[in-house]
């Protein structure tokens, strides 16, 4: 899939093991993305009380919309209340539903940029996952 993403993490079978697997705290759900048999990709939950967060996903931005749709299914389905979320630009806008934004500050801090920083904040692909509080 890394065609689709100009800027992300590996998120590869050791990552998520380090990352989802092993972790010490919470407790997180791996969901496998299917259309027809054929896995699309998938995405890591974690639950809270009556939220559902998806605090990693990995597809393609085009099976975004369906991909949440049925994810907000299983939560609802497990007597969640609602689906939690954080996308980039431009995956918010692919996939609908109701939107709070908030502030990403985009912290670049080596001495001489590797990436130029308009181009992070334009291009990174983030989730939940990619920082620690979740």
């Amino acid at each position: 899939m890394a065609p689709g993403f100009a800027l992300a993490l590996i998120r590869d079978r050791a990552y998520l093991h380090w990352r989802y697997a092993t972790h010490p705290i919470h407790s997180y759900k791996l969901i496998g993305l299917y259309l027809a048999g054929w896995l699309l990709g998938w995405a890591i939950t974690r639950r809270n009380d009556n939220w559902v967060y998806v605090v990693d996903l990995l597809l393609p931005r085009h099976w975004l919309k369906p991909a949440l749709a049925a994810l907000d299914r299983a939560a609802l389905g497990t007597g969640a209340t609602e689906l939690v979320i954080w996308l980039p630009r431009g995956w918010r806008e692919a996939g609908g539903g109701r939107q709070e934004l908030t502030n990403v500050m985009v912290a670049n801090m080596v001495w001489q940029l590797a990436i130029p920083t308009h181009e992070v904040s334009n291009d990174l692909y983030y989730t939940m996952g990619d920082l620690d509080i979740f």
